[in-house]
């Protein structure tokens, strides 16, 4: 499978990381969970939650309110991470990711 990131993607990552740990010690925790939320999207794309158009997301684990979107393509065989994103940022940004 071809594995493509959103240039922001991982900026989205380190500014979460960076915040929680400051804030709570969390950082390389959130860092953990976002491998393995990672890593089950591109196992099983299809068994995540549709949100809009042909867009998924995943929710970290531990962290209930960090979601990842992504897109997978089965005709093409590539999955694609859009970014990390916190239930309280406006819901607009979203789409124009893509």
């Amino acid at each position: 499978m071809q594995i493509e990131y959103h240039p922001l993607f991982w900026e989205d990552v380190e500014a979460q990381a960076l915040y929680l740990e400051q804030e709570a010690g969390l950082g390389t925790e959130l860092l953990e969970k976002v491998d393995g939320a990672i890593e089950s999207a591109t196992s099983q794309p299809l068994s995540h939650s549709r949100l809009y158009g042909n867009t998924r997301s995943v929710t970290l684990d531990r962290f209930r309110k960090h979601s990842i979107h992504f897109e997978y393509s089965s005709e093409t065989n590539c999955i694609r991470f859009f970014g990390l994103f916190h239930s309280s940022e406006n819901p607009s940004k979203w789409p124009r990711r893509q």
